[in-house]
């Protein structure tokens, strides 16, 4: 019975991304249909990346890859670069947004240079879009989450790609026809609604509500607890060293326990991650830890 539910899933989940033509779901789904069968995916991290990663369908190993390091935003260039470079007879396309794509760009003059077979599809909405969502949600201010509008086909131009930027479903049928995988590498930027974006993911990507426990409370673990609290997260953070135990300015955590055990010894369902050291992560990266929905 399990596979006529994930059939019944499927298909509800095609219906709602071809209900509006231009959005990430109805694009990855037109690029994989036009493109030639074999051709590869590597998805960045971002609200695209959810869609994809239930859009698209995984013919064999490595078909659809993901950016390595926990979803580290922008890897997904170099790694589609490297995928490209190991299997150049392989088409390669890499998704990313007009976030992740700042991180790496230089890496794109390696897939000129040996005129790989790879498109960059840029999704541009203007925004961090994944971390907006949790400021729309919480009510905080969207300033920092805003970004500039830089025309990325132009960029792109300037290496030496072919590059155009597309803002329909047409254009976007219709733009790689005219590339040659043989010739050159090709970016295109598309320019997608933002605030159909922003809430395209809803009931597809988890909402966390969760208790997090960090156990580092110096300068790098507060900052990413913030970034866990601006996720929607109640946080807690204890270390052994309980003078460290302090709040810092203002209403930011909901409590501070010397150790754990006091709050589940209390009754309280204990959902989300323990982090046992202070976290490297970044905003992203916290979403992509709380997307594995871990029970701990």
């Amino acid at each position: 019975m399990g596979h006529i539910e994930v059939d019944a899933s499927r298909r509800n989940l095609a219906a709602r991304f071809q209900y509006d033509q231009w959005l990430p779901g109805s694009a990855l789904l037109a690029a994989q249909a036009f493109l030639p069968s074999d051709t590869r995916f590597v998805l960045d991290t971002g609200s695209f990346c959810t869609i994809g990663e239930h859009a698209l369908m995984s013919r064999w190993p490595n078909h659809i890859m993901g950016s390595s390091g926990a979803r580290s935003m922008g890897v997904s260039l170099p790694v589609g670069i490297g995928a490209a470079l190991g299997t150049p007879e392989i088409p390669t396309v890499v998704v990313v947004g007009d976030g992740g794509v700042r991180m790496y760009p230089e890496t794109m003059t390696v897939a000129v240079r040996r005129n790989l077979p790879i498109i960059v599809l840029v999704m541009s909405d203007g925004y961090y879009s994944s971390v907006r969502q949790a400021a729309v949600y919480k009510g905080f201010t969207q300033k920092p989450v805003v970004l500039d509008r830089c025309r990325w086909s132009a960029v792109f131009q300037a290496m030496g790609c072919s590059s155009e930027r597309v803002e329909s479903q047409a254009a976007l049928q219709q733009a790689p026809q005219s590339w040659d995988s043989d010739a050159q590498a090709a970016g295109f930027g598309a320019v997608i609604r933002s605030e159909k974006y922003l809430t395209m993911t809803e009931g597809i990507r988890w909402r966390c509500e969760c208790l997090i426990y960090n156990t580092g409370t110096g300068s790098v673990g507060r900052r990413h607890a913030r970034n866990f609290q601006a996720l929607g997260c109640l946080v807690s953070c204890m270390d052994p060293r309980h003078d460290r135990l302090r709040k810092p300015g203002g209403s930011f955590f909901e409590e501070s326990v010397p150790n754990p055990g006091g709050c589940i010894g209390s009754g309280q369902e204990f959902s989300g991650v323990v982090i046992c050291s202070p976290p490297k992560f970044h905003v992203e990266q916290c979403r992509a830890v709380l997307d594995l929905d871990c029970r701990c």
